[in-house]
């Protein structure tokens, strides 16, 4: 079961990624995703910048472990942030989070609803968005909303 407490009071990653139904849910979300950007990214940057080849080292290593997948986002993260200590602008960061905007809140959830659209049953037949997995909705940007 997808929401099955795991650990406690731990939250299964399943649930926090794709189907956060609570509040507690999307706080840890957000918490993650500040982590990611704020704290990891910056240290792997630092990281490649004191020691390139070892940095590398590491990641072939990593990506023969994790897979192609990991490797690639942990790379592209880390050429993010060198990328903006390069031309640290108001104008690089507003383009970075609107990137992120469209990639959060419309790409991925339109790659979930692709594979899981409405009307689609579990295994044993039972609608897939009931209970407590609610459909999302992607969001379109929109300039003049102040969320935006």
């Amino acid at each position: 079961n997808d929401t099955t407490d795991v650990a406690g009071d731990a939250i299964p990653m399943c649930t926090l990624k794709n189907f956060p139904f609570q509040i507690e849910h999307c706080i840890e979300w957000a918490r993650d995703q500040f982590e990611g950007i704020f704290a990891q990214s910056i240290a792997e940057a630092r990281t490649f910048a004191r020691d390139p080849a070892a940095w590398i080292a590491e990641w072939e290593a990593e990506a023969k472990k994790l897979g192609p997948g990991a490797a690639r986002h942990k790379s592209a993260a880390v050429l993010e942030v060198l990328d903006a200590a390069v031309a640290p602008t108001w104008e690089h960061c507003v383009h970075q989070a609107r990137l992120r905007f469209e990639d959060v809140f419309a790409a991925r959830i339109k790659q979930l609803l692709h594979n899981f659209p409405e009307g689609k049953l579990t295994a044993n037949g039972a609608p897939f968005w009931s209970g407590k997995k609610r459909m999302p909705q992607a969001a379109e940007f929109d300039a003049n909303d102040p969320l935006h």
